[in-house]
């Protein structure tokens, strides 16, 4: 009979591990995801491939991710959450490229430690990220890479 209630527990704890992974809603903080966007949205990598964009105001589509409007700021204008459809017509058009951010991805690794992927539709860049959370409990980035989808 033990033998049964060691797998019964082993079971149980397999199930604990891969039911609720260690992920974004474990952690994050309002104040978490308005630093980490922000300093992404800052980082001077970015700066070089959206200079079309500097007098628009961005957008954030909202998702899973980013469900609400955060104090977070492009171009010294508030990026406002909108509620459009990732495949909108208005994001797909090549001929007036779109100025909208999706945010597909935030991941914590550790309690101090983020992974975070995003998407500037319209225009096909996108930003990969590994952060990490300072002493002063602001975020720095690591490492980042830029991408074209």
């Amino acid at each position: 009979m033990k033998p049964l209630l060691i797998l019964i527990f082993i079971s149980f704890m397999a199930c604990l591990i891969a039911c609720n992974p260690h992920n974004e809603q474990d952690s994050l903080t309002e104040s978490d995801t308005t630093q980490i966007v922000q300093v992404l949205l800052t980082t001077p990598i970015l700066e070089k491939y959206l200079s079309s964009f500097q007098d628009k105001q961005l957008k954030i589509v909202q998702n899973q991710t980013i469900s609400k409007q955060y104090n977070i700021y492009k171009n010294g204008k508030l990026v406002v959450l909108s509620q459009v459809d990732s495949t909108d017509e208005q994001l797909l058009n090549p001929y007036k490229p779109a100025f909208f951010l999706e945010v597909t991805k935030i991941q914590f690794l550790t309690p101090n430690q983020a992974k975070v992927f995003m998407i500037f539709k319209g225009t096909g860049l996108t930003l990969s990220a590994d952060l990490q959370k300072e002493k002063n409990n602001s975020w720095s980035i690591i490492s980042s890479a830029i991408g074209f989808i």
